[in-house]
């Protein structure tokens, strides 16, 4: 962020909890991107130098087109352990054209976005528990309720038709 040393360490300590970043926290994805954005850079010109498509949410990346190959990924690799990072084992895949691909808690195939079914069966599950305390009073307060409406707001981004559940669901829970 090309600020003095004394600056830095100031914005250190305000946005750390004992030297580490806290996970979660709206500071925590900013700092993520800024703290290797240098890395993101160089990645985007490879992208770019291939014709391939790079999308980045926080620190998940993910390449797709024609020319992610073996040796796409080789170099990638090599660029994001230059950078003192790792490329995750199990979470590192190459995928073929019609394949269904799982992106950070999402599949698309065939262009289309669709709801991972471990986000539909944690949903189930949060539906089950909210039932049981749905009409007790001041359950829109309780943290089933927030947990249940917190995942269908996120999953509207994937599918607006959970918005529409979460209205469902704060209407027939209790004040």
């Amino acid at each position: 962020m090309e600020c003095s040393s004394d600056v830095a360490d100031i914005l250190s300590h305000i946005c750390t909890i004992h030297g580490h970043l806290p996970t979660g926290s709206r500071i925590s994805m900013p700092l993520a991107y800024w703290a290797n954005c240098r890395m993101f850079s160089e990645l985007e010109q490879l992208a770019i130098k291939h014709n391939v498509t790079m999308t980045l949410y926080v620190d998940d990346l993910t390449f797709s087109g024609n020319h992610v190959n073996p040796l796409f990924k080789s170099i990638t690799r090599q660029i994001i352990e230059r950078h003192g990072h790792q490329m995750h084992p199990t979470k590192t895949k190459l995928y073929r054209g019609k394949e269904p691909k799982l992106v950070t808690g999402i599949v698309i195939k065939d262009e289309i976005v669709f709801v991972r079914n471990e986000q539909r069966m944690k949903l189930v599950s949060d539906i089950t528990c909210w039932k049981s305390i749905k009409d007790i009073p001041n359950a829109i307060n309780m943290q089933i309720t927030l947990t249940l409406l917190g995942r269908l707001y996120a999953l509207s981004s994937i599918d607006p038709k959970f918005k529409d559940r979460a209205r469902t669901i704060k209407a027939n829970t209790q004040k």
